[in-house]
């Protein structure tokens, strides 16, 4: 009977070893796979910070572009307007002027008739 009690006695002590460490590889593989998940999910997140970064510089390069042609594309318009206007002149005589719309308001005689 002593030796029915030793093998039981034994044979839970190994149970309980053999429980831990497989308890112990099961919970170590489990945390490299988070840590490896961890690890994945900060090289993701890094990836797409920079390319949003490169984004949203590309974005205001455009942006600036499309207001530096705008800009330029008006000043042109601007100093291409050009408008005659009748005047009368001293003796009756009606003289033109083109006034070129740059901002200022300079007249130029072309014509007098």
């Amino acid at each position: 009977m002593d030796l029915q009690i030793l093998f039981a006695l034994v044979g839970s002590i190994i149970g309980v070893a053999v429980g831990f460490f497989l308890r112990k590889k099961l919970v170590e593989g489990k945390v490299a796979t988070a840590e490896e998940s961890c690890r994945k999910i900060v090289l993701d997140a890094q990836k797409e910070a920079v390319n949003l970064k490169k984004e949203s510089k590309l974005q205001a390069k455009e942006e600036l572009y499309r207001a530096k042609g705008e800009f330029e594309k008006e000043s042109r318009n601007k100093t291409r307007f050009i408008t005659i206007r009748p005047r009368a002149g001293a003796l009756g005589k009606t003289s033109f002027f083109l006034c070129a719309m740059s901002g200022t308001s300079t007249a130029t005689a072309v014509q007098t008739l």
